[in-house]
């Protein structure tokens, strides 16, 4: 998941003391938001590799708010066909 969301780590680095650090508050993070049953996170695979990430939050019954999207720096938006 880190590779999905290294831009965001990149920007974050400075609020850690180090990356292990970081990457742990990240997993605790994400741990806790997706045992909430009204927050998911989505992940899109190609060839088995992580390649884009999405969290969405229920804001109200049925009404879902897409919280952050991410994707790996080397993956367009699309693909070519």
């Amino acid at each position: 998941m880190f590779l999905v969301y290294a831009e965001s780590m990149v920007d974050m680095e400075g609020e850690f003391k180090d990356r292990d650090e970081m990457e742990a508050s990240y997993a605790a993070f994400l741990k806790e938001f997706i045992q909430n049953p009204k927050q998911m996170v989505f992940i899109e695979t190609d060839e088995k590799q992580w390649v884009s990430g999405l969290r969405a939050v229920e804001s109200e019954p049925g009404k879902w708010f897409l919280e952050r999207h991410r994707r790996k720096k080397d993956r367009l938006h699309y693909r070519k066909k």
